[in-house]
């Protein structure tokens, strides 16, 4: 359910000793700029729909490799009194990319419509018969954002031929969670 923001930003400088190959990235020059004007540069040419529910959730950006080979999904953060933004785990190196994401409600229907499609596709493609894990966080959680509550799990509905399904379910769905 995220929608990209553009333009995409490549990185141009990262602070001393912070890579960000295996931990935090840290991110002093987005396209030449301080990367946090550029965002909040972006932020503000955004369409109003996406500037309040940016303002309304924590900045999430998409990072990808300079090859395009990867992309990765992170929160980010501003460093207290400075222009300079961390992305935790990212896996950032000069040249990479990196884009504002904003929730969507349309995204997140197509994305659920689409399920049922593309477990198909993986498991005509997959000589694996694990496809991947479906995580329900909470039965009410983006209910704003699709038909009501379930709306995650109903789409998911998996072939009875499925022969291995891994999934977390959190708040309730199969008793208390600790």
């Amino acid at each position: 359910g995220m929608r990209a923001v553009p333009p995409a930003l490549p990185v141009t400088r990262l602070a001393d000793g912070a890579d960000g190959a295996d931990g935090d990235a840290t991110v002093e020059r987005l396209a030449g700029a301080p990367a946090w004007s550029k965002l909040m540069e972006v932020f503000k040419e955004a369409p109003l729909e996406d500037q309040l529910e940016l303002r309304s959730h924590r900045a999430v950006v998409r990072v990808r490799t300079p090859d395009g080979t990867q992309s990765r999904v992170r929160m980010l953060r501003r460093l207290p009194n400075s222009e300079v933004v961390c992305i935790p785990g990212a896996g950032v190196c000069l040249g990479s990319t990196v884009q504002l994401l904003v929730r969507h409600r349309g995204v997140a229907e197509e994305n659920l419509r689409l399920l049922p499609e593309r477990i198909a596709l993986e498991r005509a493609m997959s000589p694996s018969p694990w496809l991947g894990c479906l995580v329900f966080a909470d039965r009410a959680r983006g209910q704003h954002f699709t038909a009501g509550r379930d709306a995650a799990a109903a789409a998911a509905a998996l072939p009875q031929d499925l022969s291995a399904v891994a999934g977390g379910f959190c708040r309730g769905q199969l008793g208390m969670s600790p």
